[in-house]
């Protein structure tokens, strides 16, 4: 008895629906000046105009540029027409991108223009990410910025606090 066995390798290939309805696949290659280009098996690299894109798709990350200067890394997926998800890896999918908003894909990366935005909570924590509890004392001994425990005043409260800490 003689027994077949065949597997199906998933070809990955990112792809671009053009507004008259055409298809490719192949993958992005950048985005600069209006023009994407793609590179396909059959013609090489191909440059597409910008506004005659319907959707993109990509199974690999793309560096996204946005028109504010802000830069997402992550999988393209599809949308509506015109526009584009940007999924970075274990996140939450950004909501639908209007393809007018990127400016560029896969842009050199410039280490002069790294801007970082955002928030810091900095928490004195243990090994295992526990933070630290601390006495009643101890927090106003840090914020009257005074190790003394008969002081009542200083630091963040000049004229210390109204009423009793409990």
């Amino acid at each position: 008895m003689l027994t077949l066995s065949v597997f199906a390798s998933a070809v990955h290939a990112d792809s671009v629906v053009m507004t008259n309805g055409d298809r490719l696949s192949g993958q992005v290659i950048s985005m600069a000046d209006g023009q994407l280009v793609f590179a396909t098996a059959f013609a090489g690299e191909v440059k597409i105009p910008w506004d005659k894109l319907r959707n993109l798709q990509s199974d690999t990350p793309v560096r996204v540029r946005l028109a504010d200067g802000s830069l997402l890394i992550g999988q393209l997926l599809a949308a509506p027409a015109g526009q584009t998800r940007v999924k970075a890896g274990s996140l939450p999918e950004t909501e639908a991108l209007p393809l007018a908003r990127v400016s560029a894909l896969n842009p050199p990366m410039d280490p002069d223009k790294v801007k970082l935005g955002g928030h810091a909570n900095l928490v004195p924590t243990d090994a295992n990410g526990i933070a630290f509890s601390r006495s009643t004392r101890q927090v106003l001994n840090i914020v009257y910025l005074n190790p003394d425990e008969n002081n009542h005043q200083g630091g963040f409260f000049p004229a210390g606090l109204n009423g009793a800490v409990r």
